[in-house]
């Protein structure tokens, strides 16, 4: 939908006979499309349905013709196309129209979000993983993170008294995932959770898949000790114990 500076432009015939000369030039049909050698699904070329403007239009330019009707600036595209477009604009990677758990790939099929679960003793890694493997917009839910949100303390000294509100923003987005009423690819839930039936409850009450983080005990207090954020080391010490202590395998 065109912004407001922008919507008397649109309807002005010097446009239209531009859009026209492009959509014709371009043979109708989506241009980025053709050069990836996509087709739908009975081979067919896919059409094109909106010209869009390469160097995007805004207040300062849309009184210059060089940007507004130039054709070397003007190309053909499928709505999916434009929209990719504009989607990166915003640094906004991923494709199309994510909503209510589902989105759309690059190819435009449907896809279903995904919840991973991931899990594991304090030290073990947890976070360095999904650093690794999420892409740019997932959410991720770490526990430790949404404290030092709220305390601005260092994620793993965030006072008592803030427990409950922590937990309280923490159930408020898994009732947000429960509900797939999510705008992410991917969602990431960081979390110890030693115990198999913990576990098990989270992952059928999210529909997520479970990654477990298995780093020794002795590997896992290592990584404690090199971690200058961690500031009270036997207090992460004895998590780390505790952790193994109560951890049930399954």
């Amino acid at each position: 939908m065109a912004r407001e500076f922008a919507k008397s432009f649109y309807r002005t015939e010097a446009w239209i006979k531009a859009r026209k000369f492009a959509f014709d030039r371009d043979y109708g049909l989506c241009q980025q499309c053709l050069e990836k050698g996509i087709t739908d699904s009975d081979g067919e070329l896919i059409p094109g349905e909106e010209v869009h403007h390469k160097i995007f239009l805004r207040p300062s330019n849309i009184n210059d013709p060089f940007i507004t009707l130039n054709p070397d600036n003007l190309i053909t595209l499928c709505r999916n196309c434009h929209m990719d477009i504009h989607r990166k604009k915003k640094k906004r990677r991923n494709t199309l129209n994510i909503k209510s758990g589902v989105f759309f790939n690059e190819r435009g099929d449907m896809m279903k979000s995904k919840v991973y679960i991931v899990y594991g003793s304090p030290g073990s890694g947890k976070t360095t993983y999904v650093k690794e493997h999420k892409e740019y917009g997932d959410l991720v839910i770490d526990f430790d993170l949404i404290k030092q949100s709220i305390s601005m303390e260092s994620k793993t000294e965030a006072p008592d008294n803030l427990l409950e509100y922590a937990k309280g923003i923490r159930d408020y987005l898994y009732t947000m995932i429960e509900q797939r009423n999510i705008q992410s690819k991917n969602v990431w839930v960081i979390a110890g959770l030693p115990k198999k039936e913990q576990r098990r409850r989270l992952a059928s009450r999210l529909d997520a898949e479970l990654i477990f983080i298995d780093t020794d005990l002795q590997t896992c207090i290592e990584h404690i000790m090199n971690d200058s954020e961690r500031k009270d080391k036997e207090k992460q010490v004895q998590l780390i114990d505790n952790w193994f202590g109560y951890y049930e395998k399954g």
